[in-house]
C-alpha cells in the first residue's frame, strides 16, 4: 500500500503509480498493489452500495494491481461517441441488454456515481430496450471522456 505524491491533490496524482515491472513482480510474488486513494474511494463506493463488502474483501486478495470493481455489474464496451453536454453516449451493445430505467455506474477514476438510463435510441428511433448494434442512451448524469460505464445487473431495490 502506498500514499504516493502525498503533497498533491489525489485527482492530480499519477494513477496507478506502479510501473509494469512492479506489477509483474507483485504478481510473481503473489502480492497486491493498492494506493491509499484507492482505499479512500473504496470506502465511499461500499457505503453507496456500488461494491459489496465481500467483493471488496475478495479484491484485497488479488495479486498484481488491485482493482475494486462494482459488484453485480457488467462493463459497457468502449464508448464510440459522447454527445455535447455528456448526457448522451453511443456504444456497440453486442451481448448487453439495456432497458430504460436501468442503473448505470459511472466510474470517474475510481469514484463511482449512480446514473439511470432515461432514453434509448436505435437508428434515431426511441425504444424501451436494446441489445445489439450501435445504440445511444441518455443518462441522468454527465459522462466524461475517461469515464467507464458499468451496467448494474438486475433492478436495484
Amino acid at each position: 500500500m502506498v500514499n504516493h505524491q502525498r503533497f498533491l491533490p489525489p485527482e492530480t496524482r499519477t494513477n496507478p503509480p506502479f510501473n509494469a515491472t512492479q506489477i509483474a513482480d507483485a504478481e510473481n510474488d503473489e502480492r497486491g498493489l493498492v494506493t491509499t486513494y484507492d482505499l479512500f474511494n473504496l470506502y465511499f463506493n461500499v457505503i453507496a452500495g456500488h461494491i459489496s463488502k465481500d467483493h471488496a474483501r475478495d479484491a484485497l486478495y488479488e495479486t498484481g494491481l488491485v482493482r475494486f470493481r462494482p459488484s453485480r455489474a457488467t462493463t459497457i464496451p468502449s464508448l464510440l461517441e459522447i454527445h455535447p453536454g455528456g448526457h448522451v453516449v453511443v456504444f456497440n451493445a453486442e451481448g448487453i441488454d439495456v432497458e430504460v430505467g436501468n442503473s448505470i455506474i459511472l466510474d470517474h477514476a475510481g469514484r463511482y456515481i449512480s446514473a439511470h438510463v432515461l432514453e434509448i435510441q436505435v437508428d434515431g428511433t426511441s425504444v424501451e430496450r436494446a441489445h445489439t448494434g450501435e445504440i445511444g442512451i441518455k443518462l441522468s448524469e454527465r459522462v466524461h471522456k475517461d469515464t467507464t460505464l458499468w451496467l448494474v445487473q438486475g433492478r436495484e431495490t
